[in-house]
């Protein structure tokens, strides 16, 4: 909610409060540091405070949690971000990608910053494509190696049938 100071008194910038009043000319923002994004006033453009400031440039911003998936409940989710759990069986670098065994091979995009080395358990946050179901990944990360793989791909089956638990 946005802050705003009207002739020393504050009050909140609410959904039904959108428009400057002229009866206060003394509207502005209490936090100026904060990014700003345009708004218009009756033709006149002023700014309004941007709740999530830091989140425009360099970062992602997601639209919801990331979803647990195996290689079969995977064809479920198409263009959402998802989360994996899987053994990497093969890793080409040439092309930056590799296959995971998630209860069966799903096939990963990897950035060229992130290493991975055959043999070895991942958890894979990212994209699931429509076309191919291949996950462009936001980040990689490496998992022990002492895992339980079948305990993670039933994790990942049970997690669609009682979703008020995990989102």
């Amino acid at each position: 909610m946005a802050w705003v100071q009207k002739c020393n008194r504050s009050v909140a910038n609410s959904e039904d409060v959108r428009v400057r009043s002229r009866s206060f000319p003394c509207t502005r923002p209490t936090r100026a540091a904060m990014a700003r994004v345009p708004y218009v006033d009756q033709g006149k453009a002023f700014h309004r405070i941007d709740p999530y400031p830091y989140q425009h440039n360099n970062t992602v911003k997601m639209d919801a949690a990331s979803i647990r998936v195996n290689a079969a409940t995977l064809k479920d989710f198409p263009g959402r971000v998802v989360r994996l759990i899987g053994k990497a069986t093969s890793v080409d670098p040439s092309s930056d990608s590799a296959t995971l065994d998630a209860g069966g091979p799903v096939h990963v995009s990897t950035h060229g910053s992130e290493q991975i080395e055959a043999g070895k358990f991942y958890e894979v946050i990212g994209k699931c494509s429509v076309s191919d179901f291949k996950i462009n990944s936001y980040s990689v990360m490496p998992l022990s190696d002492n895992l339980n793989l079948e305990m993670a791909n039933k994790l990942a089956a049970l997690v669609p049938k009682v979703s008020e638990l995990f989102y």
